[in-house]
């Protein structure tokens, strides 16, 4: 056995050792966690709208359905089979892997911390995630098609057109959602009280000074409590020039802090769950402390090393994968790429950094990180690194 051999070889042996120990702690955390509803602020939402089905911009039209009727252990299997399916379809029929290579690759993309937890949760994302993968597999199967892409951009047209006829603005306490407001979140979260004596007369008609230092103390009051202030007083259209004026007059007088601030949140975005690492101490400006709390709610005693496990040996398969790249060079490619997968990971993670201003949230980039791991599996067990 020559040695570009052997080093694929071992690459893949070490993957599927990985795959099977991932595996194994997510059995374990899953058995622990299937009888426990873990109420984020979302699941209570949910579960509010599914009484009421009274739905904003921000919420989807079908999720509270199934939260209606399927609450919550039946919901958690119809997610969790769901995701199992829509990734091996994705690996065998999308990315087209041997099918050995496509179980445990389905098996380590499920079986995810950052994503298995939300296979079990109250929240929307795991369908999100599982859609977007089951739309790619079928742009990618046997052969792409304009036909193909025309019916999922109908289809996303419908749901948009949907939402847009049957949901209520300002019906579930949200700011407005236009461009401006978006845009007013994402570049004046961090400065809303200290540029305050620059913001226009409504308002500084509707805040006070030291009521804005106090409000902005939480970033999401932006979303909940000052837009939704401002829209109820002055209305829709006054309450968006307002945002429109705040967030051009904070662009002219803060602009290499807005830029660098963006920069930050992009860079930090970018990287999951590799920022896993060090998030979690509260030194970067995100999430991930507040959602590895509720991944470990349960206070299981391999909840930690299961958390930190799927990290690192998603970083050793990178590495194992860079070895088989570098012992072939000149014989390496990377064969049945799926471009579709690139491509709404770009949008899903400059969308959903771009128009917030709060913390980096991972639930919210969850295809960003089932892309690193297709990447990372891809690399590893594809048939790339063909002979001479």
């Amino acid at each position: 056995m020559n040695v570009k051999k052997a080093v694929k070889t071992t690459a893949k042996y070490l993957f599927f050792i990985l795959t099977a120990v991932q595996v194994i702690l997510g059995l374990i955390w899953v058995i622990k966690n299937i009888g426990h509803v873990y109420m984020w602020p979302e699941t209570v939402e949910y579960l509010d709208i599914a009484g009421n089905y009274v739905v904003d911009e921000y919420v989807g039209l079908i999720y509270p359905i199934l939260v209606k009727f399927l609450y919550f252990v039946p919901l958690y299997i119809l997610q969790f089979l769901i995701a199992i399916a829509s990734t091996y379809l994705l690996l065998r029929k999308g990315i087209k892997l041997e099918r050995w290579n496509a179980i445990f690759g389905c098996a380590y993309i499920v079986s995810f911390p950052a994503l298995l937890q939300f296979h079990f949760s109250i929240r929307p994302e795991s369908l999100r995630l599982s859609v977007v993968l089951l739309a790619i597999t079928f742009l990618t199967y046997k052969k792409r098609s304009i036909k193909r892409y025309a019916i999922v951009a109908l289809a996303v047209i419908v749901l948009f057109v949907s939402q847009k006829a049957l949901a209520e603005p300002g019906s579930r306490g949200r700011i407005q959602r236009t461009f401006w407001s978006q845009a007013f979140m994402r570049v004046c979260t961090e400065y809303y009280s200290q540029s305050f004596v620059a913001w226009d007369d409504r308002t500084q008609d509707t805040y006070s000074i030291w009521e804005a230092l106090e409000i902005i103390k939480k970033s999401d009051n932006m979303m909940y409590e000052i837009g939704p202030t401002m829209d109820t007083k002055w209305g829709f259209d006054a309450a968006n020039e307002s945002y429109e004026f705040m967030t051009k007059k904070c662009l002219s007088m803060r602009t290499r802090d807005v830029c660098l601030n963006i920069g930050t949140d992009l860079g930090q975005s970018i990287i999951l769950p590799f920022g896993f690492l060090t998030e979690t101490n509260g030194n970067a400006r995100t999430q991930t402390g507040r959602n590895y709390e509720a991944f470990a709610s349960r206070r299981g005693s391999l909840d930690v090393f299961y958390w930190y496990y799927g990290v690192w040996s998603l970083i050793v398969i990178f590495i194992a994968a860079a070895a088989t790249v570098f012992t072939d060079f000149k014989n390496f490619k990377l064969r049945n790429l799926s471009y579709e997968l690139l491509v709404v990971m770009l949008i899903q993670w400059l969308y959903k950094t771009l128009t917030t201003g709060d913390a980096i949230d991972y639930a919210k980039y969850l295809v960003v990180i089932a892309f690193w791991c297709t990447l990372g599996i891809h690399l590893i067990t594809g048939e790339n690194c063909k002979e001479a």
